[in-house]
């Protein structure tokens, strides 16, 4: 039997013809035939872009839940005050009546005005107000401005042989509570893309989808960590919109009820700070030692404050400085603080990655935090209780958490339970943040 074949490609086409379709691409035919040197590793061009960390170098304590919302109690203001709605008058008196919604003062009482000088004696009470007399024979001095204006009860007195006030002021204690917040996510994979090879490699394995699943892990545990920081209540009206309870995170806690003081701007000098220093002293800050997290431009600013302090002791007193890491410098080195003091505080400075993230915080209005270090007192047992506390809550009456909850779906990962040729992985978590004595904590926000 006779064959018969046409040859090909038996040579190369002759340079000496000019036909550019004689020519091949000579890029176009390397990558065809030769392999690419590849190098698997896969460059890390944003970091880590892990935001975690914050709740851990606080010293947050963990804990079960074992109701759908945690109570806790903290002290009020131990001295009150009056609160009274005053008119603008031209007029000075010796005596003047103030109105008041509710009236704490009581007759004889030694009350401070809110021009921060003079005193006055409580002649009379009534349900809708008082009556104040001067102690000398110069007039109480008119009120400038019509609104709302605080007395401050400094003291009382009597008469000899007088009786006892009719009325006394009992003790309050505040109740907070918290619901938690459930965070959930899935990662899937098919059957096919499990096994197939990929050009980069993560941990020694070419395998790509292990790299979701490694990003997946890290993303999920960033948005309960800026959960447990911005979470919010539902309240209000907007209870017809979202048919949860929500929950309160710290920085909200902040918001609400902390310090609020505009960020350290670098031509500000020493007088932010200071003003700062003093409205801890107002709130009672037991702690002499602060541990700030910082956006890189406030702690920039901190920097440009430090340095217009060298000459005046602003770093003075370095031994105290380190208080919180054991009075070790090489400890809060490795753990990037960098501190200082003034006025009998310290403050321990740390840059805060979450507020630098271009997808997460760098936007927003918030600078940092001032978080006192050391324990709050409760303001029921009196007992020692961490300022931060995270709390899980648990299944199957306490023998499983459900602080990171995982389990696997489909047909991979061990999972049996589909007919579909995908695994999938699901998370979950329920959390809630407890931020005891907010008000001696600073929240730094820009104008």
């Amino acid at each position: 039997m006779a064959l018969s074949s046409t040859p090909s490609d038996l040579s190369p086409s002759n340079i000496k013809q000019s036909t550019p379709a004689r020519y091949i691409d000579l890029n176009a035919y390397m990558n065809e035939v030769n392999s690419p040197d590849n190098r698997p590793s896969i460059v890390a061009t944003y970091g880590d872009q892990d935001l975690t960390g914050f709740l851990e170098l606080t010293g947050c304590v963990t804990n079960k839940g074992e109701a759908d919302f945690v109570d806790w109690w903290e002290d009020t203001r131990l001295q009150p005050v009056q609160v009274a709605a005053v008119v603008a008058t031209s007029a000075a008196a010796a005596t003047v009546t103030y109105p008041a919604s509710t009236v704490n003062v009581r007759a004889n009482d030694i009350v401070l005005l809110d021009d921060g000088s003079t005193r006055a004696f409580v002649k009379t009470v009534t349900a809708t107000g008082y009556t104040v007399a001067s102690f000398t024979s110069s007039n109480l001095p008119a009120v400038s401005a019509t609104g709302s204006k605080t007395h401050y009860i400094l003291s009382n007195m009597y008469a000899q042989g007088s009786d006892q006030p009719s009325e006394y002021f009992e003790s309050n204690i505040r109740k907070r509570t918290n619901g938690f917040m459930i965070i959930k996510d899935i990662f899937k994979v098919t059957g096919s893309q499990s096994g197939n090879k990929a050009w980069v490699e993560i941990n020694g394995r070419p395998y790509y989808y292990l790299k979701s699943q490694l990003d997946f892990n890290q993303r999920f545990k960033n948005w309960r960590e800026v959960g447990l920081l911005l979470g919010k209540k539902v309240e209000g009206s907007a209870t017809a919109n979202i048919s949860m309870d929500g929950s309160e995170g710290y920085i909200t806690a902040l918001e609400e009820g902390g310090i609020v003081s505009p960020a350290i701007v670098a031509t500000g000098g020493l007088q932010p700070i200071d003003d700062i220093i003093d409205e801890m002293d107002v709130q009672g800050g037991a702690s002499n030692e602060y541990a700030c997290f910082l956006k890189r431009s406030q702690f920039l600013a901190f920097d440009d404050l430090l340095a217009y302090g060298l000459a005046s002791g602003l770093t003075n007193g370095l031994p105290a400085q380190y208080g919180t890491f054991n009075n070790s410098e090489n400890t809060a080195v490795t753990l990037g603080f960098k501190s200082f003091t003034r006025g009998g505080r310290t403050f321990h400075l740390k840059n805060w990655k979450l507020l630098n993230e271009e997808t997460m915080l760098k936007n927003s209005d918030f600078s940092g935090v001032m978080m006192p270090t050391g324990d709050a007192v409760d303001g029921k047992t009196r007992e020692k209780v961490p300022h931060l506390e995270m709390n899980y809550k648990t299944e199957e009456g306490g023998a499983k958490s459900r602080l990171m909850k995982s389990w696997a779906t489909g047909t991979l990962f061990g999972a049996t339970n589909t007919t579909t040729d995908i695994g999938q992985i699901n998370y979950l978590s329920e959390v809630n943040l407890v931020t005891r004595a907010r008000n001696t904590h600073v929240l730094l926000k820009t104008s």
